[in-house]
């Protein structure tokens, strides 16, 4: 990684830079270090994956001779480790260009997805690619060198998007608990007798605005710590020794805050 830090370096000529890192890299993990490398400068990351089979490789490594031959355990060992790129499952590996050591069989689809070119045919007969299967891969490069991939979210943004979800959680909370305490009031008020309907709505309703005032309030105290803030505002309580409950027990207060209007309401 040495000599690639280096070469990523800053271009004093004012050029641009094209860095090849020529290995193997079989572990995700590997490749995934050069992606953060190119991110980190500003550069345009892609990564070209030879789908090679077995069968094939210890093939062309047995008409090899002297130090170019790799021990047959060494591939065997290789092609156990290696982890293929996987577009649809890691964004980062989204510009892969795969090609294929098989034969292009004329599909249309695979070959988009190839580039159709037949490396074992030419491999062993020492002949130039054909120019269409040259201008194939070109095109396939093209499309998926794009621009360098976008830093990651600063701690700010982190945080301004944790903000984002607790809040849209606790509205999501206390509309369905609006929801269901309504529905509570209207079934009690038209099970209880007709002359104390009155009565009852007027209590159970409420008891209702009670419960989601409290609900409002311990959900905004639990942003407030979540946040490090010191004061929730000017209608709400500062966050004190009473609301030191994690999410778990948070959870549990709320449940008990309803059902203890559900008991009043007769449900």
């Amino acid at each position: 990684m040495g000599a690639l830090e280096a070469a990523m370096g800053e271009d004093e000529s004012g050029g641009h830079v094209l860095v090849i890192a020529d290995d193997n890299f079989q572990l995700r993990s590997m490749r995934h270090a050069l992606f953060r490398a190119a991110r980190d400068r500003g550069m345009a990351f892609i990564q070209a994956h030879v789908d090679c089979s077995l069968a094939t490789a210890c093939t062309r490594n047995q008409q090899r001779t002297g130090l170019a031959a790799v021990p047959q355990e060494a591939l065997c060992r290789m092609a156990q480790q290696f982890e293929p790129p996987q577009p649809e499952r890691f964004a980062w590996e989204a510009s892969s260009l795969v090609v294929s050591s098989s034969p292009w069989n004329g599909d249309e689809d695979d070959r988009s997805y190839t580039a159709g070119i037949d490396i074992q045919a030419n491999h062993q007969s020492h002949q130039l690619w054909p120019a269409d299967r040259v201008q194939a891969l070109v095109h396939e490069l093209q499309r998926l060198w794009g621009p360098p991939p976008p830093q990651p979210p600063s701690a700010e943004e982190l945080q301004r998007q944790r903000e984002e979800g607790q809040a849209a959680n606790a509205t999501s909370y206390v509309h369905g608990l609006d929801v269901r305490s309504r529905k509570a009031l209207s079934e009690a008020v038209a099970t209880a007798p007709e002359s104390k309907r009155a009565v009852v709505a007027r209590g159970l309703n409420e008891r209702r605005r009670a419960l989601l005032q409290a609900a409002r309030q311990l959900l905004a105290q639990a942003a407030v710590r979540a946040t490090g803030a010191t004061t929730a505002g000017p209608d709400l309580p500062t966050a004190g020794p009473g609301f030191a409950e994690d999410d778990v027990l948070l959870l549990q207060r709320l449940q008990r805050l309803e059902e203890e209007f559900m008991v009043d309401a007769g449900l």
